[in-house]
């Protein structure tokens, strides 16, 4: 990566524990309920983090430049796609730091802001629990444009089965940090 990344990704942890509601817990017997269909009793907001100008600046920074690094270990150019709402504002980031376009995917909506080419993206997201969102994003945008993508790259992974579950589908999945980072150290439900 590049020198001062580290204290990059420290400087992003305190982002995320000083801004309010990025980290929010459920209170008792109200979990919150994830996209993959699994409750935990902490969640996440890496939204609002890429809302405060400073963090989102880090973001763009820190993916723009693992983007530079996949590139260059393999030797070709990748299409940047995110995947709705945070994955787009995070794509958009790192697309403003390569100077590039990118593409954002809705599984929900169906919607498709931008163009994508029949050739390997890497797939933005903000926040990864089991990646079922950026599982349906690449099997119903990517994948039918004859299009492919083996690598994801995640703000905040929480520990919880999105590296396995991209795997089975040959994507190798990267992330900057992690929830026990964040000092959250509770087990989903």
């Amino acid at each position: 990566m590049y020198s001062g990344m580290q204290s990059d990704v420290e400087r992003l942890i305190e982002i995320f524990k000083n801004e309010p509601g990025a980290i929010q817990h459920a209170e008792p017997g109200k979990p919150f309920h994830f996209a993959g269909g699994n409750d935990s009793n902490n969640k996440i907001e890496a939204e609002l983090v890429l809302k405060n100008e400073e963090g989102a600046e880090i973001i763009g920074k820190l993916v723009g430049s693992k983007i530079i690094d996949l590139e260059k270990r393999n030797r070709k150019k990748y299409e940047i796609a995110g995947v709705a709402n945070g994955g787009a504002r995070v794509a958009e980031m790192a697309a403003g730091f390569l100077v590039r376009d990118y593409v954002s995917l809705n599984h929900k909506t169906g919607e498709l802001i931008g163009k994508i080419y029949p050739v390997e993206h890497v797939i933005c997201e903000d926040v990864t629990t089991l990646a079922s969102s950026i599982k349906k994003c690449y099997e119903k945008f990517i994948l039918p444009k004859k299009a492919f993508a083996k690598h994801t790259i995640t703000v905040v992974d929480r520990n919880e089965g999105a590296v396995e579950n991209l795997a089975k589908l040959g994507i190798e999945h990267h992330y900057f940090i992690t929830k026990e980072r964040l000092g959250i150290y509770e087990n989903s439900f």
